[in-house]
């Protein structure tokens, strides 16, 4: 990505690049008439936010920004409400002033995720996918003032500047985290089932090879998941056998019940010799 890439910039060079030449004047008169320019065209807001932007951009098209006068004159106006950092890579505005084509723009053409409030990221790669995302959250929180920093990991480029949006995305993210130290606490992400098949698998199969005894272990998993008819007396038998003794009902007992099914395997332990 191109650094210090300013996209009111290149808005205002490639759409005006003819009509403009070096001695135009940075007066209120051209500006107004640019900033109505491009409000038409992008269908944005003709305020003192685009007028300040217009201002810095012309001013840097014309390589005229070393201008004391013109310096002063982009400080001393509160109204125009510039911001700072308006001419590097970070973008403020409110969420209603942003458009598609402003961001495909920004971000070099690339897809980008713009942020929801129950922590998770809406992955936008085109004009609908934001128009969807844009109308949800402004529907929830209003117009609502962003932050976006390309210089930044994707996940941390588009922010939402609201307090009610951050409390919720913060709340939520307590939530799920109460949810997965709970799972974490009730769960021993189902080690007891793969022991379980493993030792069943070694009893039926002692001369099996560690890699054979994987794909036993695959086999078993997947016949446990794709059942769908009821089990014969002796799988049902074995089944509730286990469950009784404490196991969990999982797709790894399914499957060795199916496996006791087809007489391939025995659910009862082989007595040593």
């Amino acid at each position: 990505m191109k650094d210090n890439f300013d996209i009111h910039a290149w808005n205002v060079k490639r759409r005006l690049s003819e009509d403009l030449s070096a001695d135009i004047s940075l007066n209120d008169q051209r500006i107004e008439a640019v900033a109505k320019a491009i409000s038409e065209t992008y269908d944005i807001d003709n305020n003192g936010y685009l007028k300040g932007t217009i201002r810095i951009a012309l001013a840097d098209f014309l390589e005229e920004s070393d201008d004391p006068e013109i310096g002063s004159e982009l400080e001393g106006d509160p109204d125009e409400k510039v911001e700072e950092g308006i001419n590097d890579h970070v973008l403020k505005a409110k969420l209603s002033d942003l458009n598609y084509d402003v961001l495909n723009n920004y971000f070099n053409g690339e897809k980008f995720s713009a942020p929801n409030p129950d922590d998770s990221l809406r992955s936008i790669n085109s004009e609908s996918s934001w128009e969807s995302w844009k109308e949800k959250t402004m529907s929830e929180y209003g117009d609502v003032d962003v932050e976006i920093d390309n210089t930044l990991v994707w996940f941390d480029q588009f922010k939402i500047l609201d307090k009610k949006f951050l409390d919720d995305e913060e709340e939520y993210t307590k939530l799920k985290g109460a949810a997965l130290d709970n799972w974490r606490k009730t769960s021993n992400y189902g080690l007891d089932e793969i022991k379980e098949t493993i030792k069943f698998i070694k009893e039926n199969n002692p001369e099996f090879t560690t890699e054979e005894i994987a794909n036993e272990l695959k086999e078993i998993k997947a016949l446990g998941n794709q059942l769908e008819e009821k089990l014969c007396p002796k799988g049902e038998a074995y089944r509730k056998r286990r469950m009784a003794a404490g196991e969990k009902s999982s797709a790894y007992l399914s499957g060795r019940a199916v496996k006791v099914c087809k007489g391939q395997m025995s659910g009862r332990k082989k007595k040593k010799k």
